[in-house]
């Protein structure tokens, strides 16, 4: 009996500061998008969320972990999933991806990957370096490069 009402005292005084963190989390985001986002990804836990305006849209960002994996998902206001964001391990890029990256960048290594989902269709946005050189390219499943960004290129001092 004791550590029950143990039990019920320590649910009483953490339950509403557990509540309240969730809920200053995704503060501003509407009731319908939070429950798109849980049946959807019920194993993740959110840890961010912002409200975006977009071309004078308004959108719902949610940053989630979920199996261990960075995820960031760009909702309407209807709930519409536009965008997923995945941060992936350079090794889990299509096979095209990384015969494009050896073909068009060689020596480049790779910094980071990100597996874009809109609608249907993925895209994978790559960061590369090689010595002082970044730069960021985004592909498709196929390998085609979409866009090409130099990060950062070093200043030559003369020394």
């Amino acid at each position: 009996m004791k550590k029950f009402l143990l039990l019920v005292l320590l649910l009483s005084i953490f339950t509403p500061g557990i509540v309240a963190q969730t809920n200053s989390i995704t503060k501003g985001i509407p009731s319908n998008i939070i429950k798109q986002f849980e049946k959807e990804f019920s194993d993740s836990k959110i840890f961010s969320s912002n409200v975006k305006n977009i071309k004078g849209k308004l959108y719902y960002e949610i940053e989630c972990l979920s199996n261990k994996k960075l995820i960031k998902i760009l909702y309407d206001k209807s709930g519409f999933k536009h965008l997923i964001e995945e941060r992936i391990k350079a090794e889990e890029l299509p096979g095209t991806v990384s015969s494009a990256i050896g073909k068009s960048m060689p020596g480049y290594k790779i910094l980071s990957a990100k597996k874009i989902t809109k609608d249907k269709t993925k895209e994978y946005l790559v960061n590369l370096y090689k010595g002082d050189t970044e730069f960021q390219i985004t592909y498709s499943e196929t390998g085609k490069e979409l866009s090409r960004k130099q990060i950062y290129e070093p200043v030559d001092n003369g020394c």
